[in-house]
C-alpha cells in the first residue's frame, strides 16, 4: 500500500484514519475508503500515465462543479509523489460509480434523469 507516502498529509488533513476498504478502479487505479472521526474519505492512487492525467482532470472538474452549488465530493488535497498521483476527496451521499454495474437499466435511467434535472436547474458562473 502506497498510502504511507502521504500518511503525514492524511493525518494533517483528516486526523487519525483507518482504511476500511480498497478496490481497483475501472482504469487500474487503487481507491481506498478511509474512516475518520471527521467522516468518510476516499483516496485515489494513480500510477499509469493515462490514469494520472485523468485524476488531474478529475480534481479540476470537481473543483469547478463545487463552485456551481451542485453536490459533489470536496477535493481535500491532491499530490504527486514518486510518479504516483494521489487525490483525497470527501464522501457524499449517493451511489459510487463502481456500484452502477450492479443496477438494472431502469434504476440507472431514473438516477440519470434526476441528476440531469439538477444540472438543468443550476446557475453556472
Amino acid at each position: 500500500m502506497n498510502l504511507d507516502k502521504i500518511r503525514i498529509d492524511l493525518i494533517e488533513n483528516l486526523g487519525s484514519y483507518k482504511v476500511s476498504s480498497q478496490i481497483t478502479g475501472r482504469m487500474g487505479e487503487q481507491i481506498y475508503k478511509l474512516a475518520t472521526e471527521k467522516g468518510i474519505y476516499y483516496v485515489k492512487e494513480s500510477q499509469t500515465t493515462l490514469v494520472k492525467e485523468a485524476t488531474k482532470n478529475e480534481v479540476m472538474i470537481l473543483n469547478w462543479i463545487s463552485d456551481t452549488g451542485l453536490s459533489c465530493p470536496k477535493v481535500i488535497f491532491s499530490k504527486a509523489i514518486d510518479d504516483i498521483e494521489y487525490m483525497v476527496i470527501s464522501a457524499i451521499r449517493g451511489i459510487n460509480a463502481h456500484e452502477i454495474k450492479n443496477m438494472d437499466i431502469d434504476q440507472i435511467v431514473y438516477l440519470a434523469v434526476k441528476v440531469l434535472k439538477k444540472i438543468h436547474n443550476t446557475q453556472c458562473h
